[in-house]
């Protein structure tokens, strides 16, 4: 009976301390760490931490989240990221706005020419759903109702969804680049 008492008494301190110490704290989630683009495993692109910051494009935030959205405030930005889990994964969907450069006026939708010159990154929209992005790759998209677009790949990629926001000459595109945990 001793040891029971004892046995349970040592099992409630124990609880007792790992709660304080943090185990349960509300900044630390599953986001919390180390975050790289797949094609470049080496270099942290995004970290989170604990205390409730985070580090992106080197730059430091204060950071905050929902299920959808990261979100990164310093004095001369805010930022909301979307995301999405999968797995030990991420898709980090990384916003760009794009120029409209057809020279021929305003846009009329997406048909037509974008790009973002400071990164050397096009898109070309045809009026029969055809696109091509960079200059190399070639597919068919589909609009869909929610403000998004899937891309498919005339080459052998996955079909890829992303967000857009269209204000005049200027067409905001949230594209999915995949992040894994850095160890």
């Amino acid at each position: 009976m001793n040891k029971r008492r004892k046995f349970l008494a040592i099992f409630l301190l124990a609880v007792t301390i790992l709660s304080i110490a943090g185990c349960g704290s509300k900044n630390s989630d599953e986001l919390t760490g180390k975050w790289a683009y797949i094609h470049a495993t080496d270099e942290p692109a995004l970290t989170i931490k604990s205390n409730g910051t985070a580090k992106y494009k080197g730059n430091s935030y204060s950071y905050s989240r929902d299920d959808s959205y990261i979100y990164l405030s310093s004095k001369n930005e805010n930022l909301s990221l979307r995301f999405e889990k999968e797995g030990d994964k991420i898709l980090l969907y990384v916003p760009t706005t794009y120029e409209f450069s057809d020279g021929q006026g305003e846009p009329e939708g997406l048909v037509g020419y974008w790009e973002d010159k400071a990164n050397n990154w096009s898109y070309q929209f045809t009026d029969d759903y055809q696109f091509v992005e960079d200059g190399f790759f070639v597919g068919t998209y589909d609009v869909n109702p929610e403000g998004s677009i899937t891309l498919t790949y005339n080459d052998d990629f996955t079909k890829t969804t992303i967000y857009y926001r269209q204000e005049g000459t200027k067409l905001m595109i949230e594209y999915p680049w995949p992040m894994v945990k850095m160890k």
